[in-house]
């Protein structure tokens, strides 16, 4: 699960292009995700996009369904 907060239009567009790349049309198993534009506390040090992720991964030998 992906839930994205950005703070411009440079760092939607920037989101945009980094999930294509990693989820684009061949994955079947895309993970859910938010996007929300908000006033980022970060944004006068330059941030642009603050991203909270959380992946699980199968243990060895499992395979997922």
């Amino acid at each position: 699960m992906i839930h994205a907060y950005i703070g411009t239009e440079t760092g939607y567009a920037g989101y945009s292009v980094g999930y294509e790349q990693f989820f684009d049309a061949d994955q079947p198993n895309k993970p859910a995700h938010t996007r929300l534009q908000v006033v980022l506390p970060a944004a006068k040090r330059g941030a642009l996009i603050e991203i909270d992720l959380i992946a699980v991964r199968p243990l060895a030998g499992e395979h997922s369904p």
